[in-house]
């Protein structure tokens, strides 16, 4: 009979009302938040490739020549060319292995970035049975859970974005 009980009610309904305007306006704060923390994501790859981009917009491409030799002299590219000769027949074996294991990373990213909008879509549509139970006091673990695992979700994008471009 507590779930009945005058301060039971008492304290639930602040709640309850809450509760009525937030389920009317969770799929619209959801999905601020959902493009907010997207943004987010696109505005620290922005920032971390921003030094690498060139005059006409597209990224620079980066090589051992332009970091080694940034006046345009040649006398470095012969000794960077001699060498690379002579490393790139030990890379050669290994560059297979480690082009595949480049695929096999970004198709996992692509994965895990797949099921984090999947996991979304589901939690949005659960959102409401989640903000019930957070009405009542002593049976708001489900809340706890879904916010958990919502903003968790959410701030999986940007460490994505960096970690990808980071590694570009």
């Amino acid at each position: 009979y507590s779930f009945v009980d005058a301060y039971t009610v008492k304290r639930a309904l602040p709640r309850l009302f809450v509760a009525i305007i937030f389920m009317a306006l969770s799929y619209n704060v959801m999905v601020l938040m959902i493009e907010v923390t997207n943004d987010f994501g696109r505005g620290i790859g922005g920032l971390i490739q921003a030094p690498f981009i060139g005059g006409d917009g597209q990224p620079s491409e980066l090589t051992l020549q332009e970091i080694f030799n940034p006046d345009g002299s040649d006398s470095a590219a012969i000794v960077f060319g001699g060498g690379a000769v002579l490393v790139g027949l030990g890379i050669g074996a290994i560059s297979a292995v480690s082009l595949f294991v480049a695929a096999l990373a970004l198709l996992s990213v692509f994965f895990i970035l797949v099921l984090r909008q999947l996991i979304i879509l589901g939690l949005i549509v659960v959102a409401p049975l989640a903000i019930v139970s957070w009405i009542f006091p002593g049976n708001d673990k489900a809340w706890k859970l879904w916010w958990s695992s919502f903003s968790k979700l959410l701030l999986l994008y940007p460490i994505i974005v960096a970690a990808l471009i980071s590694g570009r």
